[in-house]
């Protein structure tokens, strides 16, 4: 049960030690209590997340994640999503992923088999949409032979391309919208220091003034 998983991961972690990446895959075995108790368990393990951790997602992510703080994946889930909400591109994908993607249901990463999905277009227009959101997204097979699951890869490597290349477009964006603002908080303070001297000038003027009518 969902105790003695958390205890074998406990037991995996202690010896492996902190830097290798742990992942757990619950399959949507458990009732939301033994999800709970799972969580609570594994907090301090740094998990990168545990796949599908709750029977009835829609219901009861947002109080695991909320209540143990560990991450979420999904991956039955988006292949529902899909189903329910149809494909119609990427502005249907990205619509039907929405619900999946509410910051309180802690999810980290989407699970995307192409095989299952619909291939590698719906994939691509699945990662886009969770890209969107800040969510990573895990390519992996169902029973693929060996040229699928290259093809996985090679789609797999496309997508962390797309990655960064998003994550660089990102980044210059922010960076130019400071640098406009710093210039527009400068060209706002020079205009100030500018007004204000330009407003003090005729009273020291006329102060000097002042002091050389006294001299004569």
């Amino acid at each position: 049960g969902a105790r003695v998983d958390a205890l074998r991961l406990a037991a995996i972690r202690a010896v492996v030690g902190p830097h290798v990446g742990l992942r757990a895959d619950a399959n949507r075995r458990w009732s939301l209590n033994d999800a709970l108790s799972f969580g609570l368990q594994v907090a301090n393990l740094d998990l990168q997340y545990v796949e599908e951790p709750v029977a009835d997602p829609m219901a009861d992510l947002a109080a695991f994640h909320c209540t143990t703080g560990v991450p979420v994946a999904l991956d039955e889930s988006v292949d529902e999503a899909l189903t329910r909400g149809g494909l119609g591109g990427a502005a249907g994908v990205a619509a039907a992923l929405a619900e999946l993607l509410e910051p309180t249901f802690g999810v980290v990463a989407l699970v995307l088999k192409p095989s299952v999905l619909g291939g590698f277009e719906v994939c691509a227009a699945a990662a886009a949409a969770a890209r969107a959101h800040g969510v990573d997204t895990v390519i992996t097979t169902a029973f693929e032979s060996g040229v699928g699951t290259a093809a996985c890869a090679h789609l797999a490597a496309a997508l962390d391309a797309a990655a960064e290349v998003a994550a660089a477009e990102a980044n210059a964006t922010a960076a130019a919208a400071a640098a406009t603002a710093s210039a527009a908080a400068a060209a706002a303070t020079g205009t100030h220091m500018s007004s204000s001297a330009s407003s003090s000038s005729p009273f020291v003027t006329g102060v000097w003034d002042d002091d050389d009518d006294d001299d004569d």
